[in-house]
């Protein structure tokens, strides 16, 4: 569960710099796990700026909050795991404690 004025900017960072091997299907599934069905656009929106890839999905990830505020880390976290990013979950939660619960399932 996220607590109110979670601070997304630092968890943001670490995340797009850890998922650049199939940043787009973790988008996909964040975007899918809350029914918002604009993934696709948004991804191509940041695609044609051409900004750096970590900045890509930075701002995807941005959007992606700003779709639905409440249990976002919770999200975060099963998507991430489901991915196979057992290692960053347990750094965000580690580094980034009062943000995220910790879940035996994903340690």
């Amino acid at each position: 569960m996220e607590p109110l004025g979670t601070n997304w900017g630092p968890i943001f960072q670490m995340v797009s710099s850890h998922i650049t091997d199939n940043w787009k299907d973790v988008i996909r599934s964040l975007f899918h796990a809350i029914d918002v069905d604009e993934c696709d656009t948004i991804i191509q929106e940041n695609q044609n700026n051409n900004l750096p890839e970590t900045e890509q999905i930075y701002q995807c990830l941005s959007k992606w909050q700003q779709q639905r505020r409440s249990h976002s880390t919770d999200v975060l976290v099963q998507i991430l795991t489901e991915n196979s990013y057992h290692n960053l979950v347990r750094t965000l939660q580690t580094d980034f404690q009062s943000e995220f619960t910790t879940n035996p399932d994903t340690t």
